[in-house]
């Protein structure tokens, strides 16, 4: 097959010499086309790079606004949160999320000043969490762009967000200085969630009007390249007009041929037999072009396919036909081969020929696997995080509700745990929590769940456990913790933990909630001075659960 794929591109290559060799002009027509098709090129390299900057920074202004949007979040939540506690870290989580859509309406703000203030703009936007390399891009795109179309709309948006940011520092400013009574806090708390819900729609048609954008601008680059494109086509059809006629027929074939020259390749006979394949076909099962001609589809895969069917399912309008299986190489090692059947071009009722095309999707699969590992699990300790654990947290209460079996969540926060970082350093914090990791899986029965939530916290699904049980389980973990000594260097620290333990039930439906009440245990055993063991009893959790949901955390 390959020999006979150069062989045509020889012809071809024949045909186009003996072609421009026809009369005296024909150097002229050549330099004058391949001159015109070049400044056509060149004009969309220029048209498609200045679309492509603006695409770029749209971009940054989408991932400003997930900073922005994580950031009135985060406001919201631990506002909220503060007014229930009255820890005082809350509220400073609630000064830093406010900080980011503050910067980014300063920066605006700037932009829009008479005359235009760039580097106000630039500490604005720096102030809200986007990075260096995209804040040039933005405050190009804001000073050629806001008054334009679709951008003008988002522009239009984020305005309208001001008065609701500036009322969310007002809340933010009168709790830090405590102008807020006990009594008012239902109603600021009615109120975040109220300008909540407002700031979330806008969200919603600030990101719709930037995708509108990033809409317009790719039919502006394919209509500036579909117009290249036709222009550039016309001359070389002119230019190679007397070969095009001969190649005509085989020059379908030539393109599906060339089509997926990277890949692995075969060409199916109606009788289902492998007429042809290509070298990398070969080389991907370690078979030689005779081991596969005329053998049956059977030798490619581990298990039996309907050709009849997929030959219905390409007639009845789809393009292709996809599968995904595990192939042994000879050597034992498993591929992940990718089978993708489609049609060749026939000027018959019904195709001649299947075309197969086989990858080997082998890395692919395993870096999907690494970057789902890497998004459910803790760099540091290897544990799960706490989005993982929500889930897992959901599918027992789930359980509970179907099994109507008990199970308790146990919440680990380690005291005097920033001394450690204070006096040797995160590399020492690091170190001290991968140990101490080791003594909390210790304690941990078949089938129970541990992740590290963030910083010094840890939380424990006992799978199928009385509360009893449980205690025992949490004060051994309390024990070995106020047993562990933590050397660095010359320095040693006495740590300890405090633990909240919170019994899950068939009452129970939020993940978030219940993880909130065990969060609070966990404080009553600090509250207690440390080194405790909080069991929350049912009437306490039922108070906690009915004082209000803390939402997603």
């Amino acid at each position: 097959m390959g020999a006979s794929l150069f062989a045509r591109i020889q012809q071809r290559t024949r045909l186009l010499r003996r072609a421009k060799g026809q009369g005296s002009s024909a150097p002229y027509v050549v330099i004058a086309g391949i001159s015109s098709i070049l400044i056509l090129l060149l004009l969309t390299m220029l048209t498609t790079y200045a679309v492509l900057e603006v695409k770029t920074g749209l971009r940054a202004y989408v991932t400003g606004e997930s900073l922005w949007s994580k950031g009135r979040q985060d406001v919201v939540f631990y506002l909220d949160r503060y007014m229930e506690t009255g820890r005082p870290e809350d509220l400073e989580r609630a000064k830093e999320g406010i900080a980011v859509p503050i910067g980014d309406l300063n920066a605006r703000q700037a932009l829009q000043a008479s005359p235009p203030d760039p580097s106000k703009a630039r500490r604005g936007f720096l102030q809200g969490g986007n990075h260096p390399n995209d804040v040039p891009r933005l405050i190009w795109l804001f000073q050629n762009f806001s008054h334009v179309s679709h951008m003008r709309n988002a522009v239009t948006i984020w305005q309208e967000t001001d008065p609701y940011i500036l009322r969310l520092q007002e809340i933010t400013n009168l709790l830090e200085h405590g102008a807020i009574t006990p009594e008012q806090i239902d109603e600021f708390q009615s109120e975040l969630n109220t300008l909540n819900a407002r700031l979330h729609e806008l969200e919603t048609d600030f990101l719709e009007s930037l995708g509108a954008a990033d809409r317009w601008l790719n039919r502006m680059v394919f209509i500036s390249v579909v117009a290249t494109l036709a222009l550039a086509g016309i001359l070389t059809m002119c230019l190679v007009w007397w070969a095009a006629r001969r190649l005509e027929r085989s020059e379908r074939q030539l393109r599906n041929t060339l089509e997926h020259a990277g890949v692995g390749m075969a060409r199916i006979g109606q009788n289902g037999l492998i007429q042809s394949a290509n070298t990398r076909l070969c080389d991907t099962f370690s078979l030689t072009g005779d081991d596969l001609i005329g053998a049956p589809l059977s030798t490619l895969m581990e298990y039996p396919v309907s050709l009849p069917q997929i030959r219905d399912e390409l007639e009845g309008g789809r393009r292709e036909v996809t599968m995904d299986s595990a192939w042994n190489g000879p050597d034992s090692r498993q591929l992940c081969l990718r089978y993708t059947f489609s049609t060749m071009n026939s000027h018959g009722k019904r195709p001649a020929d299947l075309i197969l095309v086989v990858e080997d999707v082998s890395e692919e699969q395993t870096r999907v696997a690494e970057l789902t590992y890497e998004a459910t699990h803790d760099a540091l300790t290897g544990l799960i995080n706490r989005r993982d654990f929500k889930r897992r947290l959901n599918m027992v209460l789930d359980a509970c509700q179907t099994e109507h079996s008990r199970h308790v969540l146990c919440f680990v926060d380690l005291d005097y745990f920033k001394e450690v970082n204070d006096s040797c350093g995160h590399a020492a914090g690091d170190q001290c929590l991968i140990q101490l990791c080791q003594i909390l899986r210790m304690q941990l029965r078949e089938g129970d769940v541990l992740a590290r939530l963030g910083g010094d916290e840890f939380a424990l699904i006992l799978n199928y456990c009385p509360l009893n049980a449980a205690q025992r389980i949490a004060e051994q973990i309390r024990r070995n913790v106020a047993a562990f000594e933590f050397h660095w260097n010359n320095d040693t620290f006495q740590l300890s933990a405090s633990i909240g333990l919170v019994e899950l039930s068939s009452l129970q439906m939020n993940a978030s909630a219940i993880l909130h009440s065990a969060d609070k245990a966990c404080y009553e055993a600090k509250r207690a001075g440390r080194n405790q063991v909080y069991v929350m009893d049912p009437e306490e959790l039922e108070k906690a659960l009915e004082a209000g949901n803390p939402g997603t955390e």
